[in-house]
């Protein structure tokens, strides 16, 4: 029974999805692999302005969450420094994004694009270096430069940064721009457990909790496995 059990809870996580991935504590290089979008499910835009020591940062992001053939949702993100070319120029050297291991550790496959066939993603320029991810796998960061020169300079647009998962179903997270301050999108979109996984796990956890119950207190007994049904 305890094995039955065990082996339910196992099916009530998800299977990770094929692909290369961004593991927590990890650094890659994105790639750009073949890539169809999915079903359009969720779209984010907004221009934010905010004061750093560099002087003005202001920037677009524009996020997508793109829903797979197998269920599976992808989360895009592009960005654009809206901000004014001047002596004192604001670049955004860094774009990060959390919650991707919020109740469980999703699997991500960061990938880049210079254009996608839907979404409403302009044509972006500006690549990232690499992509790493925390030790804990919640957040998930694309450098655009590793030395001041190369980054997003005002009025240019990143490539669209893509992180394909294993999840099925998304919540609001938080997506940051961030040069010498940090510019925070709230209320973005991120994986989230699904409710019926996490009905059926926490009821396999209690099952367990159950079964390892019984076996004690028919150890405490002196009773054994053929005891009578009931006990």
């Amino acid at each position: 029974m305890r094995r039955f059990l065990v082996a339910l809870c196992l099916l009530a996580i998800p299977a990770a999805a094929q692909a290369v991935t961004l593991a927590p504590g990890g650094t890659v290089a994105p790639d750009s692999p073949a890539y169809t979008p999915g079903t359009v499910m969720a779209t984010y835009d907004q221009t934010l302005t905010t004061s750093t020591p560099n002087g003005p940062l202001s920037a677009r992001l524009h996020e997508v969450v793109f829903q797979n053939a197998d269920g599976t949702v992808d989360f895009a993100y592009q960005v654009t420094n809206t901000g004014t070319a001047g002596a004192s120029p604001d670049p955004i050297r860094r774009i990060s994004t959390d919650s991707y291991a919020d109740g469980k550790v999703y699997t991500t496959d960061v990938r880049a694009y210079n254009s996608l066939a839907s979404g409403g993603f302009s044509v972006g320029t500006v690549g990232a270096t690499s992509a790493d991810r925390s030790a804990s796998g919640s957040v998930v960061g694309f450098n655009l430069s590793l030395s001041p020169g190369a980054d997003l300079a005002p009025g240019a647009t990143s490539q669209i940064f893509v992180i394909h998962t294993n999840a099925t179903t998304w919540a609001a997270g938080g997506t940051q721009v961030i040069d010498g301050g940090t510019l925070s999108f709230h209320n973005t979109f991120a994986p989230t457990p699904e409710p019926a996984s996490l009905i059926l796990l926490g009821s396999c956890l209690a099952g367990l909790g159950l079964s390892v119950g019984v076996r004690r207190l028919r150890a405490g007994m002196g009773l054994t496995a053929n005891a009578p049904a009931g006990l």
